[in-house]
């Protein structure tokens, strides 16, 4: 990374730790980083000098903790309601397949251990879970009927059968599908991540 992008992207998890702070509480703290950080940067400088600059800052969480303390915002507490909404998210929706899901969603949104964008990413990526994606897979597994005909002696006279190998039964469902499967997994895992980071901040306060 260059040192601006370094900076960019010490800034942008610093924006993410305060994300429980009022909006212009978030930005003033921001800000005035940014500017200790500018003030201490002595042009052109390397990588390692930025990334001293930042190490002396210490860690956006230990920053958002005590601008927390300082705006007397109380912290983030994980409860086992949040924990039930990440496994009804994820195992929940394949063991009962939507409504467990939706249960996950319910718990989601009325926690306030995730910001809004974490609570949009929830319920975007996938809808219904990987209950929707067995749902699928069962449907498209069905999809292909035959109609027979058979004489007064049992024998097969006929047979129609409907749908059959095709581009999008062959490509494009499977890509469709595994897609599905990566963001069903990768959604919850990122909400727990988030959530052990709420967890961790409640532990700097």
């Amino acid at each position: 990374m260059t040192p601006d992008q370094l900076i960019a992207d010490y800034l942008k998890r610093l924006d993410e730790e305060l994300a429980d702070l009022p909006r212009a509480a978030r930005r003033d703290v921001v800000d005035d980083v940014a500017a200790h950080i500018a003030e201490s940067r002595d042009r052109p400088d390397s990588d390692a000098e930025v990334r001293d600059i930042l190490e002396r800052l210490g860690d956006p969480a230990q920053i958002a903790a005590e601008a927390r303390e300082r705006f007397d915002v109380p912290p983030r507490r994980r409860s086992r309601l949040d924990v039930a909404a990440v496994l009804f998210l994820s195992v929940g929706s394949l063991v009962l397949p939507i409504l467990g899901w939706f249960v996950g969603l319910v718990l989601l949104w009325m926690s306030d251990a995730w910001n809004t964008r974490d609570k949009i990413l929830g319920t975007l990526f996938v809808p219904g879970g990987l209950g929707t994606v067995w749902v699928l897979l069962q449907t498209v597994g069905s999809s292909n009927a035959c109609v027979q005909s058979f004489d007064a002696q049992g024998h097969l006279l006929h047979q129609t059968c409907s749908g059959g190998a095709s581009t999008l039964h062959d490509v494009v469902w499977p890509t469709l599908l595994i897609a599905m499967v990566v963001a069903s997994i990768a959604t919850p895992t990122y909400l727990a991540v988030r959530l052990r980071g709420s967890n961790r901040r409640a532990a700097f306060a």
